[in-house]
């Protein structure tokens, strides 16, 4: 039983360093979002789906987003930091302000959340599927991230 306590608590630590004390890339942000899916999707019982995260990186012309292996370059904007920039596509206007994303063409069912959230309804999802996911690929989730 003492074995058990100690491996929780390991874990505890772990993701604790893991979500708020690891160093991110210098000059990055990601987005994490989650998407109401309760109206299509209610028999799951489980409000949100996770979304992709975008990670937006400072570049010499601008601002670069990635999602997995696919990138895009944006260079109509004006940036101070990478918690401080605002970029125009368009009619598209988007960008980061003390640390808080913002876009005027996000969809109304997406919700901008913390890592640890996300990874939270991960979680969610993980227990939905059985027991064993759960155990074995929540801690992981939680310490190493999405």
């Amino acid at each position: 039983m003492k074995k058990i306590y100690t491996i929780i608590f390991l874990l505890l630590v772990l993701s604790v360093y893991s979500i708020y004390l690891q160093p991110s890339e210098e000059n990055s942000f990601t987005l994490y979002q989650l998407a109401d899916i309760s109206e299509i999707r209610p028999q799951d019982g489980i409000k949100y789906s996770n979304v992709l995260p975008t990670v937006y990186l400072l570049n010499q012309n601008g601002i670069t987003s990635r999602i997995l292996n696919y990138s895009k370059n944006y260079t109509n904007c004006i940036i101070e930091d990478i918690y401080n920039w605002r970029c125009n596509e368009g009619n598209w206007v988007f960008g980061v302000q003390n640390r808080i994303y913002f876009s005027n063409a996000m969809p109304e069912d997406h919700v901008v959340v913390s890592r640890l959230e996300y990874s939270l309804n991960w979680c969610r999802w993980y227990f939905k599927e059985s027991l064993l996911h759960f155990v074995t690929k929540c801690p992981l989730n939680l310490i190493f991230g999405p």
